[in-house]
């Protein structure tokens, strides 16, 4: 369980998602960050399948809750619901290349 709350802001934007340690791994793990970035630094080498932003810490939190308490085929559902090929959503995302902050 990853949880972000150095700064608890109830209005402050966050981020959920379920993501795979690599491609081989069955077990998924529900993460929750107050920011993309961060999240998807720590993202490296990860397979995100879901995410979903909400306006507000308490919302994120409380689907957070939701999907770790549904069954693992509930899960499973919900994330081919909205990435149906399991595609790692990593890619929708194009972050600065180390070579194009230099310039």
């Amino acid at each position: 369980m990853e949880v972000d709350c150095a700064y608890y802001n109830e209005a402050s934007p966050c981020w959920v998602f379920i993501y795979r340690e690599d491609e081989k791994a069955y077990r998924l793990q529900i993460g929750f960050s107050r920011g993309l970035p961060q999240m998807l630094a720590q993202s490296i080498g990860k397979t995100l399948l879901y995410y979903r932003q909400f306006p507000s810490t308490d919302d994120g939190l409380a689907h957070k809750l939701l999907l770790e308490n549904l069954s693992s085929d509930s899960l499973h559902q919900r994330i081919l619901r909205t990435n149906a090929q399991l595609n790692n959503l990593l890619q929708e995302f194009r972050l600065p290349d180390v070579n194009d902050l230099r310039q």
